[in-house]
């Protein structure tokens, strides 16, 4: 017998079915026979797409179609809603077959190599889902998930770079200024220790003093916030 054109393979219904183990997608019962591969949204343009399919007991493949927009009580079931209770479903009774796998990718030099990795079933069972998530991590700093189409392009790093040679750049440029004012503060009251007389020497030799540390203790803060922006940006 031919399938419908908005049918299931059955090849992805025993995906399914496999996925949740039987267990409805929506109250999450262990339903047995009395479970059915239903259509998230049978407007979708794929609709026989298994990204379309949630298995449901009879009970709630009745209650998710027994909605009256015209006269609404309660809320409806939104297909994000739905795809989201499924995945948890598929979540709790797959991940127990799949155990964690950690990377760590080294690299050399400046250049960032191509990384990739693949996961395989050597045995003879059903496929099972299994969920990986990539992050981009240096030193201390957490990137995320790339987010270029699956591909990452060198951007979040090189950024990286030229936000701590800006704030490098930033730290120096404030320093420079500091000390173009300290001397000059301090050519000036050099300039008046020539004139003043004994009992004026003491003061002013003591303001000197004074910029001197206030320049020093300038640079060392500017110097401790260059290093936190570093640490922060972890280049």
């Amino acid at each position: 017998m031919a399938e419908r054109r908005n049918e299931f393979r059955e090849e992805d219904k025993i995906r399914v079915l496999l996925w949740c183990a039987r267990h409805c997608c929506l109250c999450g019962k262990l339903a047995g026979v009395g479970i059915e591969v239903a259509h998230l949204d049978p407007k979708d343009p794929k609709v026989s797409d298994i990204g379309n399919a949630i298995p449901l007991c009879f009970d709630c493949h009745a209650a998710i179609g027994h909605y009256n927009a015209s006269h609404p009580r309660g809320r409806k079931y939104s297909i994000p809603e739905l795809q989201a209770r499924r995945d948890q479903i598929y979540e709790e009774h797959t991940r127990h077959l799949v155990a964690p796998v950690t990377y760590r990718i080294f690299q050399a030099g400046t250049a960032l190599s191509p990384a990739c990795f693949e996961i395989m079933n050597v045995g003879d069972t059903w496929p099972v889902r299994a969920r990986v998530r990539v992050n981009l991590i240096q030193g201390a700093r957490d990137f995320g998930p790339p987010n270029t189409a699956g591909h990452y392009d060198g951007s979040y790093l090189c950024d990286a770079k030229r936000k701590a040679q800006v704030m490098q750049d930033q730290v120096k440029a404030r320093f420079d200024q500091a000390k173009r004012e300290a001397d000059a503060k301090i050519t000036a009251l050099q300039g008046q220790l020539k004139q003043a007389r004994d009992r004026q020497k003491a003061k002013i030799e003591k303001r000197i003093a004074e910029v001197k540390a206030d320049l020093v203790a300038r640079h060392a803060k500017l110097q401790e916030a260059g290093r936190l922006a570093k640490e922060a940006l972890a280049v």
